[in-house]
């Protein structure tokens, strides 16, 4: 890229080529489905002054057991006074289930909060949570040991919500599978922040596609973590120097796997608008036999194994040039398997069988009513079916959607069997 060209770019988008340029050159095609199929370092030349300020929970023989001392310093380890710090308690027992508590302190002019006294053991687990300038900044799980205390070390950065003062970009990897009735799409964000100011996001959002369902976030999600919107999904959280990852999962429906064989699709089209300064995605689907990816402004889908021996369709797009901005992932998938029409007809027949008999049953009280035989018959071969629909859904010969409509059906007939009237009795 010529220097006239890079002139164009904001300068943090430069600083972050820089360095993501290296991952874009070297990333393993082979990487098992669901995961970002990039390296967990950020490249070339070393870390960032501020990415090599990690917060770190160390023992300390010096300090008593059941001691906890948590020291704040900034970008350029200077103490910083006053900080307020949480320190977050968790007790796990068979017997008492979990138990979540908290005790607060401030940083003295020494820059150190002291908790003493605390009782250790393999129940509970402690972390560092530190407040500063309207960010929070968080250590790893912790445990007390026995013979010695605990000393974490928590640096902390000037923040801002505006995305152009800060060095920030995303790498994002797509997943899609096939579950049955849905497509299932998980979407990871690799948050890279190379900069020495904190970004909290604001307005920094997925949209997704019309008609999706069960939004879901890991339940282990750490502090960047996305939250749903109105049809968004939405980053919030504090992105300090480093890298960080967030992940949430949708589902749409599968056309193809319509009940109805006149509704069934083999083409669908999902359309996900990424937020800024995504600078590479890669998009992954399980492949089925003669099913196509296409992803305009993509580079062509290639075939490749992951690890795991999965087979999968993969298509990648990563910035170059100003010109070359995401603004969109216009993903169509063509020749996705049909269910046929097997099970439509084959619970149709079922259900015009079932009705003749309730309709035989239900004409026969205007005679003389069915005969007790009679009904026990029919009620006997509703639970049949019942129990062969069951049996089909546990092979998966037919899917949950197939299975609710045939239960719902005989279900119903069962009912009105059992609000027909008696046959009338017979007297000497």
């Amino acid at each position: 890229m010529s220097n006239a060209r890079r002139s164009l770019w904001h300068p943090s988008v430069v600083a972050l080529l820089s360095i993501l340029t290296p991952l874009v050159a070297t990333a393993q095609p082979l990487l098992p489905p669901g995961h970002p199929p990039i390296h967990a370092n950020t490249g070339s030349g070393g870390e960032a002054p501020a990415m090599s300020r990690r917060s770190s929970v160390m023992p300390d023989s010096e300090l008593a057991p059941g001691t906890v001392v948590i020291e704040a310093h900034d970008p350029d380890g200077a103490v910083v006074r006053g900080a307020e710090i949480t320190l977050r308690v968790l007790q796990r027992s068979p017997a008492i289930g979990e138990r979540h508590s908290e005790l607060h302190a401030r940083t003295d002019d020494r820059g150190v909060a002291r908790f003493l006294d605390l009782t250790g053991g393999s129940e509970r687990h402690f972390s560092a949570k530190v407040a500063y300038a309207g960010a929070t900044y968080t250590t790893d799980p912790f445990r007390l040991e026995p013979d010695r205390g605990i000393r974490a070390t928590v640096y902390v950065f000037p923040s801002t919500s505006d995305l152009e003062k800060t060095h920030v970009g995303s790498l994002c990897f797509i997943g899609i599978s096939l579950k049955d009735d849905v497509f299932q799409v998980d979407v990871t964000l690799r948050i890279i922040n190379v900069g020495r100011v904190t970004w909290l996001p604001d307005g920094y959002r997925f949209e997704l596609p019309t008609g999706y369902r069960a939004f879901l976030v890991p339940e282990d999600a750490g502090p960047v973590r996305f939250i749903e919107g109105s049809s968004t999904a939405d980053l919030t959280g504090t992105v300090s120097p480093g890298e960080h990852e967030a992940t949430f999962r949708f589902q749409i429906e599968n056309p193809s796997q319509s009940f109805l064989p006149w509704e069934q699709q083999n083409t669908i089209l999902l359309d996900l608008k990424p937020p800024p300064r995504v600078l590479r995605s890669t998009v992954w689907v399980d492949r089925a036999p003669g099913m196509r990816l296409g992803i305009a402004g993509f580079e062509p889908a290639s075939v490749t194994r992951s690890h795991e021996g999965v087979t999968g369709l993969v298509a990648t797009w990563a910035a170059s040039d100003p010109s070359s901005s995401l603004s969109t992932i216009p993903i169509r998938l063509d020749g996705i398997p049909r269910r046929g029409s097997g099970p439509f007809f084959t619970v149709l027949g079922a259900l015009l069988l079932l009705g003749w008999g309730i309709g035989d049953l239900w004409s026969r009280p205007k005679r003389r009513g069915p005969a007790p035989e009679d009904a026990s018959s029919a009620r006997e071969r509703l639970l049949q079916e019942l129990m062969a629909v069951e049996r089909a859904f546990r092979t998966a010969a037919i899917g949950p959607r197939t299975r609710d409509q045939a239960r719902r059906t005989l279900l119903e007939a069962l009912a009105r069997l059992e609000d027909l009237p008696a046959s009338p009795r017979r007297f000497g």
